[in-house]
């Protein structure tokens, strides 16, 4: 079965899912993107030669119009008699893909499959609509949590035509608490030029205004009032830097932005130095990485307002939750978590343990392969 992996753009998080994808049995991938937009996505890195390692890749130019998105070659795809099924983004803006799932009603060769968040939210009125009538002209969905394929059912979608393949970021190999002794922890955080005496909370995302980081440096404010300064390493780049840049340089905690990163090894030896990672909104695919290297999370408690990631966050075992928007609130959750859990080693490995059970490219990738079988019909086939 030949299928086409597509995307707007193609992020460096991806390449450890593609490795996994390849070794499956009874598919092959190409990979197609827009490429030029990828290499501005990547911070400047070109994954192309990579993921032609991999690979076949085609180059699909994406034309964005305010919140829509037109990709040049999509509609192509039906004519392509080598290509079996399609896995595109499930987002209803695309109007080239709206064209494409109409073809394929009139071309029953061709599969197409949306990959999406699904139902984050309860739709209601035309979003609702157009967002169901979206799916339905799909084979089959690809949804990252269990939340939203709840919702799916209740919407009529029946289970057979969603499939459940959370997210992932690490292959279960680069995954792992690296445990530093005192010592060792101590002289990389003085050459990070961060106080060894005081915790330190990890921000490893892009930074936009949507995560709200800003609540997250208010809430040391709080804290420093009651004599308890912190670390903060923060990891990534975006439009929100520069303002929390700003931020920082009236606190006592130490703050220091190290901008994008995106070697596994260098971001499992950032967060071996964390006691705590710390997403105010919108948390995503950083709550798994965080779990991955063994950090727990803090998070608000509002789950629409998050991605389907935070759905494995456990409270108490490897992550807390506080009120959303509450800087107050963040501080008394973070000072709670850092008095009640000093054994790093503990829940470091309870972290660990709860991202490779189910969140590991390995394991979506045979989720996905499954769900493509099931999808087009070749699983009957072969039973």
């Amino acid at each position: 079965m030949r299928v086409v992996w597509n995307q707007k753009v193609f992020p460096a998080y991806r390449l450890p899912l593609l490795e996994a994808l390849v070794r499956e049995d009874r598919t092959s991938f190409v990979v197609s993107a827009d490429w030029i937009r990828s290499v501005a996505f990547n911070s400047g890195m070109d994954l192309r030669p990579w993921v032609e390692d991999l690979a076949d890749v085609v180059d699909i130019r994406a034309r964005v119009a305010g919140p829509f998105v037109w990709q040049s070659g999509m509609v192509g795809m039906l004519w392509a008699p080598s290509i079996d099924v399609v896995v595109t983004v499930g987002d209803p803006h695309h109007v080239s893909t709206w064209l494409l799932l109409v073809g394929s009603r009139l071309n029953s060769r061709l599969k197409v499959v949306l990959w999406t968040h699904g139902w984050q939210k309860e739709d209601t009125g035309l979003k609702r609509l157009l967002r169901n009538g979206f799916y339905r002209l799909a084979d089959g969905l690809l949804v990252y949590g269990e939340r939203s394929a709840r919702r799916g059912a209740k919407y009529g979608f029946v289970s057979r035509r969603v499939a459940v393949v959370h997210n992932s970021s690490e292959s279960v190999g680069s995954m792992g608490f690296q445990e530093l002794s005192p010592e060792e922890r101590a002289n990389a955080l003085r050459d990070m030029q961060l106080e060894p005496d005081w915790a330190v909370v990890i921000v490893a995302t892009r930074l936009q205004l949507s995560k709200r980081l800003d609540v997250l440096l208010h809430s040391f404010r709080e804290l420093e009032k009651v004599g308890r300064a912190m670390n903060l390493i923060v990891v990534g780049d975006g439009p929100a830097r520069r303002s929390l840049e700003d931020q920082a340089r009236g606190l006592r905690s130490k703050v220091r932005f190290f901008g994008p990163e995106f070697d596994s090894a260098r971001l499992r030896q950032l967060h071996s130095l964390a006691d705590v990672c710390v997403i105010p909104d919108s948390a995503g695919l950083a709550v798994l990485s965080a779990l991955g290297f063994g950090v727990p999370v803090v998070t608000n408690s509002e789950l629409d307002a998050h991605g389907p990631e935070v759905e494995a966050l456990v409270e108490g075992r490897n992550g807390a939750f506080f009120e959303r928007s509450d800087a107050t609130d963040l501080a008394r959750v973070l000072a709670t978590w850092l008095d009640e859990h000093r054994d790093r080693t503990a829940v470091g490995r309870a972290c660990v343990a709860s991202a490779t059970s189910r969140y590991t490219s390995e394991a979506q990738a045979r989720a996905i392969a499954r769900a493509l079988l099931e999808f087009t019909g070749a699983a009957d086939r072969v039973n």
